[in-house]
């Protein structure tokens, strides 16, 4: 790991490891299923973070393409950039907005706004006054010190006040 210069290289040594693992496996070993599953599961955590059929080569700067119709695509011959979505046009985008208006897609009016912001001001307004209450409290706690003091004859408590520390 420690020759790892950059994430990618860290997951592909992390998939080197698990197939390793994975060759000295036994299939009568009764956690053959279970391990199996994990190694699969780090190739493919590898292979969705880091594609392996996209090769860099001289192009060091060249990106994964994130939509099969992506300029990015154009020069890669592998089949599965076809699997890839497609990218959303501005005139899809557009399309469905529409679509949600017409069929009434409720928005934020208002009153919704008002109602919003009058719950956040309650809130705050609740957050203040327990501050100030707290506030208040540690500071009488600290000016007054109370000395409780039980009296073993009546079962009953007396506060007696001292002055100011």
């Amino acid at each position: 790991m420690a020759r790892a210069v950059n994430p990618r290289d860290l997951s592909y040594i992390f998939v080197d490891f698990a197939l390793k693992i994975h060759a000295r496996l036994v299939p009568s070993d009764p956690s053959f299923v279970k391990l199996s599953v994990q190694i699969g599961q780090i190739i493919q955590w590898a292979e969705t973070r880091y594609p392996s059929w996209i090769t860099l080569g001289p192009d060091r700067n060249r990106v994964v393409p994130q939509y099969r119709n992506s300029p990015e695509a154009k020069d890669i011959s592998d089949a599965r950039i076809k699997q890839q979505p497609l990218e959303p046009t501005l005139a899809a985008v557009q399309m469905r907005a529409e679509a949600q208006r017409q069929q009434g897609t409720p928005g934020m009016s208002a009153e919704d706004i008002k109602f919003v912001f009058t719950v956040m001001a309650v809130v705050l307004a609740v957050i203040v006054v327990l501050s100030a209450a707290v506030g208040l409290l540690i500071y009488l706690l600290t000016k007054v010190s109370l000395q409780i003091v039980w009296m073993s004859d009546f079962g009953r408590m007396e506060a007696k006040e001292f002055g100011n520390r």
